[in-house]
């Protein structure tokens, strides 16, 4: 069964997220029930400026925000979307040959700072 992940570990997929979100949620079950290993962001515990860092990066401010190898695939819906087409699958498959984390540095530098 996949699970959550630290930040800065093999997963290549990475989803952006906030409490009682239901499609953050539906986002998180989908992976799981893929097997997919995923880092998870909870974006409530971060300073707002990460959020608004984030809706810089990718032109969104809704969560959840996918990432898969560094590359923002959308929210929940175009997730659901990439599993329907069978597209999810390759590239997770494509993403885990690759060295990079699922965010792109900047993002990455993101997260890691705040964290601390």
């Amino acid at each position: 069964m996949a699970k959550h992940v630290a930040v800065g570990a093999k997963a290549r997929v990475g989803v952006f997220t906030s409490q009682g979100c239901k499609h953050c949620r539906r986002a998180k079950v989908l992976l799981r029930d893929r097997e997919i290993l995923f880092v998870e962001v909870d974006l409530t515990t971060r300073p707002a400026e990460v959020r608004q860092a984030l809706q810089r990066f990718t032109g969104r401010k809704t969560v959840p925000q996918v990432f898969i190898n560094r590359a923002c695939v959308g929210g929940a819906d175009e997730l659901c979307g990439l599993d329907e087409s069978g597209e999810l699958a390759a590239r997770v498959r494509d993403a885990e040959r690759q060295e990079s984390g699922p965010f792109p540095e900047e993002v990455e530098e993101l997260v890691v700072s705040s964290a601390a």
